[in-house]
């Protein structure tokens, strides 16, 4: 029987790439996404080099995400759909060192699918996982998914020409806010594994609606290794709390239930993280809607309930 490529540490790496996306979502940076399966595979003892350089051409000038084991290539993507490029690339790096076998990973992805890039070096091997070893390699699914995609995206630039650009500001700010709210989540959750004494207790995002910003927040308020962060958890303007800040295109609004005097604050505790919501911290449920100033039909919904898990509507 023709053996599977590291059919053992891929099992292993596929866990933990499952982990990370259901932890962090679909939408942070791929620097996010690297620093999170650096301390994954450190607290696995998986030995790694980051960002490890291939040299192509007698040049060490291509960087590979991670090299597992000395024996797997790792690529991180975060982006709509992998493109054949990256696959490319891969089969670039592989020949370069001389592997077998290179994962490419792109969170983006709805249902996460490690691409697995075969060496067209080597022969005879039976990939139960995925075979990438030749470009021609897309299956029958994924040629239509492409076909579907690039049907939807030309409706998408036809609707956009007659109703003008609002839907596409509203999705590309609808965007913006989850990826804020798991950059927070996830700055929760890196920093509480740092010893420094002046560590935020938590992270958070404050909403205002009057101004139509939203901004991380350090929680300051307590040391969470005494008081377990049991202070209001609220930002604090006078107390250095700023992290970062964006705004809303200006011919949109906010409308989040529950508010307090158009204020709707959410912060992650870690470790887990815990999820308190202001005004309410016993809701179970946020909403947070984009809306379109002149025309309240059009708008965008974001959810988060207390368990952190935040979806676009």
């Amino acid at each position: 029987m023709d053996k599977i490529i590291e059919k053992e540490l891929s099992y292993k790496l596929s866990g933990i790439f499952f982990k990370i996306q259901n932890e962090f979502g679909r939408f942070c940076r791929e620097r996010q996404y690297a620093d999170a399966l650096e301390d994954k595979l450190k607290k696995e003892n998986i030995n790694f080099k980051r960002e490890f350089p291939i040299e192509i051409e007698g040049k060490k000038s291509n960087f590979v995400d991670f090299l597992i084991e000395n024996r797997i290539l790792v690529d991180l993507k975060a982006k709509p759909f992998i493109e054949k490029e990256d696959y490319y690339q891969m089969k670039r790096y592989l020949e370069a060192t001389n592997l077998e076998l290179g994962l490419v990973i792109n969170f983006r992805s709805k249902y996460l699918k490690p691409k697995r890039i075969l060496n067209p070096k080597y022969s005879g091997h039976s990939d139960k996982f995925v075979v990438w070893d030749r470009i021609k390699a897309f299956t029958l699914i994924e040629t239509l998914v492409i076909v579907i995609i690039t049907i939807i995206l030309s409706s998408i630039m036809i609707t956009y020409s007659h109703i003008g650009e609002k839907q596409i500001v509203l999705f590309r700010d609808q965007v913006k806010v989850v990826e804020v709210l798991n950059r927070a989540k996830f700055l929760a959750v890196q920093k509480f594994s740092q010893t420094e004494a002046d560590k935020p207790c938590a992270y958070g995002v404050h909403f205002d609606n009057d101004k139509q910003t939203f901004l991380i927040f350090k929680d300051l308020d307590s040391d969470p290794l005494t008081s377990g962060c049991q202070g209001n958890n609220k930002y604090d303007a006078s107390n250095n709390e700023l992290f970062e800040k964006y705004e809303l295109d200006e011919r949109l609004k906010f409308q989040i239930t529950p508010s307090s005097g158009g204020i709707f604050e959410i912060v992650f505790i870690p470790p887990d993280p815990t999820i308190k919501m202001t005004p309410n911290p016993g809701s179970s449920e946020a909403t947070i809607k984009i809306v379109d100033k002149v025309n309240s039909s059009n708008n965008k919904v974001i959810k988060v309930n207390n368990f952190g898990q935040i979806t676009a509507q």
